[in-house]
């Protein structure tokens, strides 16, 4: 592998969004004090790697500048909610969704709530990374996000990362 420098419209496919998936959550059924349907998990794992045909990556601890305003998605093309809350945790960006009440988000929900849907995505602008190359060049280079700008989390059958958590899925009282 020769040593390359990987380009914002290769991190974003010609500029536009990054998406990155994650799986896997534990799932808790409830309510939150409005009785509205939420969803709570890791967003984005820290220390995780991804590797795509081109290169590799990774997110550093604290790389969240902001998701203040980001919306909660279904598979990355219908709005169903809101972030309502994030945080920085060890494990990587604790985030909580609060779901809409729509059809899609419903449907998103339920899945969720039965466990057939087991991902997180998140929807990102890279702002500031660096590059590390493999000494052997037998890897690709890695990327290591240190600051990012999330416009979107979404839930997804099929993630990318293996260690995006939703910890909680609440839902209104029957």
């Amino acid at each position: 592998m020769t040593d390359t420098t990987i380009t914002l419209d290769q991190l974003t496919n010609a500029g536009s969004l990054a998406r990155r998936t994650y799986e896997g959550f534990e799932i808790r059924t409830g309510a939150d004090a409005n009785g509205k349907r939420e969803i709570e998990g890791i967003g984005v794992p820290y220390g995780s790697e991804f590797a795509t045909d081109y290169f590799r990556e990774r997110f550093e601890p604290g790389a969240i500048k902001d998701d203040a305003g980001a919306l909660a998605y279904w598979q990355h093309r219908d709005p169903i909610g809101k972030v309502t809350a994030s945080k920085d945790t060890d494990a990587g960006r604790q985030v909580k969704l609060a779901l809409s009440d729509t059809p899609t988000a419903a449907e998103a929900h339920t899945l969720a709530s039965d466990g057939v849907v087991r991902g997180l995505s998140v929807g990102f602008r890279p702002i500031k990374w660096r590059e590390e190359h493999d000494e052997t060049g037998d890897l690709p280079p890695l990327i290591i996000h240190e600051e990012v700008e999330v416009r979107e989390y979404s839930l997804v059958p099929f993630p990318a990362y293996a260690d995006a958590q939703i910890s909680n899925v609440r839902a209104h009282p029957t």
